[in-house]
């Protein structure tokens, strides 16, 4: 009889067991992928920056700004998109309209280059925003 005391004892221990690993479970896996949208998301503004300096490095050379990123020489990290890459004019000022994002996130980063730093805006907002005017720099 004994023997079957034990046996109960060891059997909710494990079921014990079980439910603190389930639970320490559920709190990790949403920090984990919080922690992974925030790499893809870093992944797409460092890239975002080294747009920039291409462009700067290139505009120097050239006196003007490239017309297309392999004009600029530029090769984009594995996941990152460039959704945009325009030339624009406002008031004789000229500049380069640059906008990316990783195909995993739901925000896209923008510039216009060299007026304003990186921003970002929600995945699927008008199309037709202020480049100049709207959010808040995300540039480090």
């Amino acid at each position: 009889m004994p023997e079957h005391r034990n046996r109960g004892h060891v059997l909710v221990e494990l079921l014990i067991a079980l439910v603190v690993v389930g639970i320490l479970a559920g709190l990790a896996i949403p920090k984990l992928t919080g922690a992974k949208t925030r790499a893809h998301d870093a992944a797409a503004i460092a890239d975002m920056e080294n747009a920039r300096h291409v462009v700067q490095e290139y505009e120097s050379n050239y006196l003007t700004y490239p017309a297309t990123m392999a004009e600029a020489g530029f090769e984009p990290s594995p996941g990152i998109e460039f959704t945009s890459w325009e030339l624009a004019e406002t008031n004789g000022t000229r500049y380069l309209l640059i906008e990316a994002a990783h195909e995993n996130s739901k925000y896209l980063y923008y510039t216009a280059y060299p007026l304003s730093a990186i921003k970002k805006r929600k995945r699927g907002e008008d199309p037709d925003f202020d480049w100049l005017n709207t959010s808040e720099s995300v540039a480090r």
